[in-house]
């Protein structure tokens, strides 16, 4: 019985060996044809699902997704915050305005979007505006989004501080309004 359960258990790590190996080389190769890493390790995982999540390797999920979010996602996460200018936020001029402008326009055209969309499939007006409140956040594929092409010259200082700050303002954002329309929906349960 215990040699069984060695055997199985090398055969995950046997499995995480091969993902992180793989991973890794198809970086190294989308890195020589000049593709930007992110790009080349989302493209990796994309097609590394498919193949590692097929069958029972529940063990392995676990493994990759422990050393994602406790490795690599903080460690980008640091990498993008330290392209935040702070300096522009020091004086108050037209930059700062278009940043507002941006992560205001942004979150709102998120929301109406989601309720809009809720509407149309023939939501209630409280659970429209719920789904619209839920779809504001703005994370993961922002920011790998704007550092790529922060890093390929595309976009300015001032327009990078003004997306990691909407990731930041939404993630905080977008679960408190949630929340709030929540508990207004079940007030007006209780009220019933």
């Amino acid at each position: 019985m215990l040699q069984k359960r060695l055997s199985a258990d090398e055969g995950y790590e046997r499995q995480l060996r091969f993902v992180i190996i793989t991973l890794v080389a198809v970086i190294i190769f989308f890195s020589f044809l000049g593709a930007h890493p992110i790009l080349a390790a989302f493209l990796a995982g994309l097609s590394l699902s498919g193949v590692v999540f097929h069958g029972k390797s529940k063990i392995l999920k676990s493994k990759l997704h422990t050393m994602g979010y406790g490795l690599f996602i903080p460690v980008f996460f640091f990498v993008v915050g330290m392209e935040i200018d702070v300096s522009l936020l020091r004086q108050f001029d037209i930059t700062n305005v278009m940043m507002i402008s941006l992560i205001l326009g942004l979150m709102l055209s998120k929301i109406a979007s989601g309720y809009i969309a809720g509407r149309l499939v023939k939501l209630s007006k409280r659970d429209s505006m719920l789904f619209g409140s839920i779809s504001i956040t703005q994370l993961t594929t922002t920011l790998a989004v704007t550092y790529a092409a922060s890093s390929m010259g595309l976009l300015d200082s001032a327009l990078v501080t003004s997306i990691v700050l909407l990731a930041i303002i939404t993630t905080v954002v977008g679960p408190v309004l949630t929340s709030y329309i929540g508990s207004l929906e079940n007030k007006a349960a209780k009220a019933k």
